[in-house]
Parts: C-alpha cells; structure tokens; sequence
C-alpha cells in the first residue's frame, strides 16, 4: 500500500511540474504589473533643494481655527457637549465604603 501511494504522489508531482514550464506564457505577461510597480518606486532628485519655508505657529494658527469654522457652518453655534456624570447610590450613612482600586502595600 505505501510503495502504491509513493508511486501516486512522485507521478503527481512529475504532472504537476509538467504544466509549470514558461514556454506557454504570452512575452507580454506581467508587463502591466512592472509598469504600474515601476511608477510606485521612489526616484531621487538629482540635485539637492532648500526646503521651502511653511507657516510660522501663529499663521498654522490663524488657519486651522479658520478651518474649524467653515466646516461649523454658518447659522450653526459651537456649544460645548453635555456632560453626564455617574456616581454610585448612596444607601444611608451605614454604607460601605467603596474597595480603593490599588490595594495598599
């Protein structure tokens, strides 16, 4: 039984790597993919450039909140959020205390 499943698996494997030859490939294939991972790879710039000058904190400052408040709209006011708080019930003045949450050493 195991010579007849050896003989399976090497005739399997001789079938398999049969069909796997590149004779049968167009000379085109995978001629889009390199394209497309060519344009994706970085290119230096031959020379080196002086970073351009960004805004300073104040000017970053004046157009971020001016971003903010195009996007409120305009009939719209900033209100803060509510605030919701959540305590336990207190039950009396014989209640127990609450277990700290790091125990003391």
């Amino acid at each position: 039984m195991t010579r007849i499943t050896v003989l399976a698996a090497a005739l399997a494997a001789a079938l398999a790597g049969a069909g796997c030859g590149r004779a049968h490939l167009n000379p085109a294939q995978g001629v889009s993919y390199r394209k497309a991972f060519a344009a994706q790879q970085v290119t230096p710039s031959p020379q080196w450039r002086a970073p351009t000058p960004g805004l300073d904190t104040q000017e970053a400052d004046v157009v971020a909140k001016s971003y903010v408040r195009s996007l409120a709209g305009k009939a719209r006011e900033e209100a803060p959020e509510p605030v919701l708080y959540v305590a336990p019930p207190m039950r009396g003045a014989g209640s127990q205390p609450l277990a700290p949450s790091v125990p003391r050493s």
